[in-house]
């Protein structure tokens, strides 16, 4: 917005904000070309020779479109992403376990579930219980458009602010403001997308790391972050032989993370007398609980219930429901400290 508009000072001093329509122009001849950069080597190759038809030029474009939305692979990927609808199909599968678990009293048909129970009499009393309804890419496109409308509303008053004081802290203050706005949005979109990928959390763990050395709550925003989106990558190294190597790289990370942030966010000697950490109660818990995680989907489930057909991916729904429910609140703890630096700019 700001790149768009020009201020201009009057003679009495006030700040007069202008459209300008050289700098729009400008902005859009700088975007278009990036957008449109990456489908010339298709292009390219597919109609350069001369020995393709236009019917399969546009047969290649439509690939590359049904790759940038896959709304015809599903809601979630084969391992599911610790997002929102994570939990949603967490959910509905806990609730037709629990229904498949009285199979005697009920019926999974193709029209939904058909609870009944057998009177005294030969007849029967049937009530139809239907699945959750099915989320369309329509719907996750809503919701995705609505959980980013506190982010642009940031971005848009960061944009407006005009500073007449400490214009070098106001620019510092405004340019974190910006990263928080643009890790909101990304955890957004991961939260919310569909078909979202598990790696695509590095979009939020990488500008969150930029945040991480500017106060002690950035901090540990980040190591809660960091640590539940790179155990969510586990299952990506799935050889035994590879068990020891994730294991090994993420504990490394994390300690020295935790390592060089205290050092760079602690308050001055008259402050830390009380040697507070980074790790507060919650999140020594929630490390906890990874572990024993980790265990039980590395040792005890291949040896126990390595099997059991049934319980082949059990390993992969617990953790991404833990690390759905850890994100989840990374994703609104990021919102209120956005919130919290745009209002005191």
């Amino acid at each position: 917005r700001k790149f768009c508009y020009l201020g201009r000072n009057t003679s009495g001093g006030e700040i007069i904000v202008t459209f300008s329509m050289v700098r729009f122009l400008f902005l859009g001849i700088i975007v278009l070309p990036i957008l449109l950069l990456p489908y010339v080597p298709f292009v390219r190759s597919y109609a350069g020779n001369g020995t393709s038809t236009a019917n399969e030029t546009r047969l290649v474009l439509s690939q590359i479109l049904s790759q940038l939305f896959p709304f015809s692979r599903g809601l979630c990927h084969d391992y599911w992403a610790g997002n929102i609808w994570a939990l949603y199909l967490t959910l509905e599968k806990s609730i037709g376990f629990a229904l498949r678990f009285a199979k005697k009293f009920v019926t999974v048909g193709g029209d939904g579930v058909v609870w009944s129970w057998l009177t005294t009499s030969t007849d029967a009393v049937e009530y139809f219980i239907y699945p959750f309804p099915t989320v369309t890419p329509l719907w996750t496109a809503y919701v995705s458009i609505n959980s980013l409308v506190p982010g642009v509303i940031c971005s848009w008053k960061i944009a407006s602010i005009q500073f007449n004081s400490q214009p070098s802290y106001a620019s510092v203050r405004r340019r974190e403001a910006l990263l928080y706005v643009i890790v909101f949005c990304s955890m957004s979109s991961f939260m919310t997308g569909y078909h979202v990928h598990e790696k695509a959390i590095m979009t939020c763990i990488i500008p969150m790391g930029l945040l991480a050395v500017t106060s002690r709550d950035a901090a540990r925003l980040y190591l809660r972050l960091s640590a539940l989106g790179h155990f969510g990558l586990h299952p990506l190294l799935f050889r035994p032989e590879e068990l020891i190597l994730k294991v090994v790289l993420n504990v490394a990370f994390f300690a020295g993370s935790v390592w060089v942030l205290e050092g760079i966010t602690a308050p001055p000697p008259p402050r830390n007398r009380r040697g507070k950490s980074l790790l507060t109660d919650g999140d020594k818990v929630r490390l906890f609980l990874m572990a024993v995680l980790l265990f039980f989907t590395e040792v005890i489930h291949p040896t126990v219930f390595g099997d059991v057909p049934q319980l082949e991916f059990l390993p992969l729904l617990l953790t991404s429901v833990f690390c759905a429910v850890g994100l989840f609140g990374c994703w609104i703890e990021t919102g209120r400290q956005m919130i919290s630096i745009v209002r005191g700019l």
